[in-house]
């Protein structure tokens, strides 16, 4: 009985349908998947391990992964998005980006608006970005691909590997980084 449960053997699961109003919602939760579609308000997500989707919303939205997938798609607002171990995918979003990642993987693909990220050993591909970017890398490899707006980053290790397109301006400090 419980002794196994408390083991983590034969734990029960159970989906969770949240149905309200347009007001903002806080979620804490350790493990397992939260997935979201069309959410019209703001959003703050904490997670232990596991995955998560939102797609379709608006609002602004603030999410804590420590190991997991991550993707957003379609959003409209602000996000903040706080990772450590895993993958995340963010596409076709709208509003100031602002990453914060350990060494998970992240692609971000047409976004409109600014967005600052700050790296330690994960890799980044920015592509389809409309707004510029601010880049903080300790020893990870940030891609660009297909930019528009300004760029500057500060790389200490690892590498950039930029498709120089339509930059308004590009500035980049290097301690030990390869630039390409």
């Amino acid at each position: 009985g419980w002794e196994k449960l408390r083991q983590g053997q034969n734990v029960a699961s159970f989906d969770m349908k949240v149905t309200a109003p347009k007001i903002p919602m806080e979620v804490f939760w350790d493990k397992g998947q939260v997935f979201s579609e069309g959410w019209h308000s703001d959003l703050s997500l904490q997670m232990t391990e596991g995955k998560i989707k939102f797609s379709k919303g608006q609002g602004n939205l603030r999410l804590n992964l420590v190991e997991g997938r991550l993707e957003v798609q379609e959003q409209i607002g602000n996000l903040t998005i706080q990772t450590f171990k895993g993958q995340s995918l963010l596409d076709k979003n709208q509003g100031s980006l602002t990453v914060n990642n350990h060494s998970s993987i992240y692609r971000i693909s047409e976004h409109q608006g600014p967005v600052e990220l700050r790296n330690h050993s994960g890799s980044t591909t920015l592509s389809k970005i409309k707004g510029g970017a601010v880049v903080r890398n300790v020893s990870g490899v940030v891609s660009i691909k297909d930019f528009e707006g300004s760029f500057e980053g500060e790389f200490q290790k690892g590498a950039l590997d930029a498709k120089i397109g339509e930059f308004q301006s590009f500035k980049v400090t290097s301690d030990e980084a390869a630039v390409t």
